[in-house]
């Protein structure tokens, strides 16, 4: 169990450009129990489209491209990398671009191993509007994953003019704009 995940940071880096040494995201400080999985997207709207389900948490800074390689950072250390970060991975096994990757043993290893890794390989996503719908579709996304305890209470509705998007549980305050545009007025 973890019971302060803002411990825990992903990099993304991009092109074989070398890791920097440095968290570009930092997750929140929700406590999660063992064998919970997590799903970190850029676009939330677009992650549940193609999933069916919310990702736990939103990022627009991580990007990778499919030739990227992304670390896990624990106290500021490294603990696990997917990819190699000194080289793009274009033509590599582990290329993943429009497709997806997922580790084989669920261990944490600071040291790239692709025999660890399952993918997809290139394009296998191609033309794809929901995972159902994939040719290679992403195998587990619903294994394993629990529910991350919610710690941010608010409005969830994105059509709520007091909607906040750090929010995971609604608490019934959502509100609309008056005729003058005063929002909950």
């Amino acid at each position: 169990d973890i019971t302060d995940l803002s411990q825990y940071g992903l990099e993304s880096v991009s092109n074989g450009g070398g890791s920097n040494g440095a968290v570009e995201y930092t997750f929140p400080a929700d406590a999660i129990s063992d064998g919970d999985c997590i799903w970190v997207t850029t676009d939330l709207a677009g992650f549940n489209a193609y999933f069916g389900f919310d990702a736990c948490y939103e990022d627009g800074v991580l990007t990778v491209n499919g030739d990227d390689a992304v670390l896990l950072y624990c106290d500021g250390n490294v603990i696990d990398v997917f990819g190699d970060p000194d080289n793009d991975g274009t033509g590599t096994a582990w290329e993943y671009q429009d497709g997806w990757a997922t580790s084989s043993d669920n261990v944490a290893n600071p040291t790239f191993d692709e025999s660890e890794w399952t993918y997809s390989g290139p394009n296998a996503l191609d033309g794809a509007t929901s995972n159902a719908d994939a040719g290679t579709a992403y195998p587990n996304e619903n294994v394993n994953c629990g529910e991350v305890e919610c710690t941010i209470l608010g409005c969830t509705d994105a059509n709520a003019c007091n909607y906040n998007a750090d929010a995971c549980e609604d608490d019934n305050s959502c509100a609309t704009n008056d005729c003058e545009g005063t929002c909950g007025g």
